[in-house]
């Protein structure tokens, strides 16, 4: 889908299954045939979830069954995670897909098994070195790496796995959620120009639009978007990042609106900017609810949290476990001023002194927390211990201290 030539390094967090060595991993992967599998529309979102189902053809039973889940983001350049599963039990499936779908509101898509390698090659190809091209967070999680590598990335030498570049492109809208408004247009066009991943830009464009001609002078991440509407069209002024240089970028757009498409874009300016001017202009203040929590009962406390958090699991600290609150109809991609990550709606944290800790980087979104605590299950046993506004994004800074009351930490951090 790209056709960028700056690639990227990218990381796989974790993995999967073990294997004493890359012979049994060999043997294992060769006894594997495809049964079905899917993907998710959120690939003009620059995140994909890849659930793969193979059986073991040399031994019968759901037991040797293996579920191999995939889930990277293009925009950051790394594999979020990747899960494989022997022989899993439904409860477990769930465990690793609902908490994902339901967090991005994701329509799952069936794929055959070559468009599943193609998605998976097509970003290993784009979005990483040649030199190393499985970069691993941890020193050499060498079984992963290799089962990873051997069942997606190995040549397509069967009729099954392979799949042609017209007949990836001719399915490729199935895996796009579209825009529903201009600001939505213009802004998932401008995130996946950044990134390199000009394959989508044709869904986004009139076919009279030739989107060869766009390109930048290498990949970056969007981190903020402002577009204003104008006599001939929409203008847009967008903070562009790299690894070596921060730009601020001036874009024209023509739409048709009766089709909702691009039908012209240019640049108009652009220019570099400090580190310093970058971190002014998603400068932001963080604002906290602080509850006592007077109830100890495990039922209510997940029955409240459950449909805040859409599921998903809660990553343990020292202290206490964090759930975060996602905006799953990923409305922010329809502002006309887009800020990268901002379907995040705040993050709720549950310590061991009893405390529920609601933040987030909005007063309106603290606002839509306070209100579905208050009208959960847990709005009965909870009383108001205190709210607070940072000038910046303070909370992290508490979870990695030594303090567990939260008013504990203020006045340290007031001193």
């Amino acid at each position: 889908m790209s056709t960028n030539k700056n690639k990227h390094n990218f990381k796989v967090i974790k993995g999967g299954r073990k294997f004493r060595d890359k012979t049994e991993i060999s043997a294992f992967a060769d006894t594997l045939e495809y049964k079905n599998g899917y993907a998710i529309d959120t690939l003009l979102h620059r995140e994909m979830c890849m659930h793969i189902i193979w059986e073991d053809n040399s031994i019968a039973g759901d037991e040797f069954t293996l579920h191999e889940f995939i889930y990277f983001s293009y925009s950051e350049n790394i594999f979020i995670n990747y899960v494989t599963d022997l022989g899993a039990e439904s409860e477990e499936i769930s465990a690793f897909e609902l908490p994902l779908l339901q967090n991005l509101s994701a329509k799952t898509i069936d794929i055959s098994e070559g468009i599943a390698k193609y998605l998976f090659n097509d970003f290993v190809k784009n979005y990483n070195s040649d030199e190393n091209p499985f970069n691993y967070e941890k020193p050499d999680p060498l079984e992963e790496k290799e089962l990873l590598h051997h069942i997606m990335a190995s040549p397509l030498n069967r009729e099954a796995g392979r799949c042609s570049q017209k007949e990836f492109l001719d399915f490729l809208p199935n895996l796009c959620r579209q825009p529903k408004t201009p600001y939505g247009l213009i802004n998932y066009f401008l995130m996946n120009l950044a990134c390199g991943a000009s394959g989508v830009l044709p869904l986004l464009c009139a076919e009279s639009v030739d989107t060869s001609e766009f390109a930048l002078d290498q990949t970056y991440r969007m981190y903020r978007n402002s577009i204003e509407k104008c006599d001939d069209g929409f203008v847009c002024e967008a903070l562009l990042v790299s690894s070596e240089v921060s730009i601020i970028a001036t874009f024209k757009f023509e739409i048709d609106f009766k089709n909702l498409k691009i039908t012209g874009f240019k640049t108009a300016s652009q220019f570099k900017i400090s580190p310093a001017e970058v971190l002014m202009i998603l400068h932001r203040s963080e604002y906290v609810t602080v509850f006592n929590i007077l109830s100890h009962d495990t039922k209510l406390l997940t029955d409240s949290i459950e449909p805040l958090t859409n599921g998903a699991q809660g990553i343990e600290y020292e202290y206490g476990t964090l759930f975060a609150v996602m905006d799953s109809d990923l409305q922010s991609i329809e502002s006309f001023d887009f800020i990268d990550k901002d379907e995040l709606i705040g993050s709720l944290f549950i310590n061991e002194a009893a405390q529920l800790i609601l933040v987030s980087l909005s007063m309106d979104n603290l606002r839509y927390l306070e209100k579905a605590i208050s009208y959960s299950p847990l709005g009965r046993a909870v009383i108001p211990n205190g709210r607070y506004e940072f000038q910046e994004p303070t909370f992290y800074e508490y979870l990695y201290s030594d303090f567990v009351l939260f008013e504990e930490f203020v006045s340290f951090f007031n001193e």
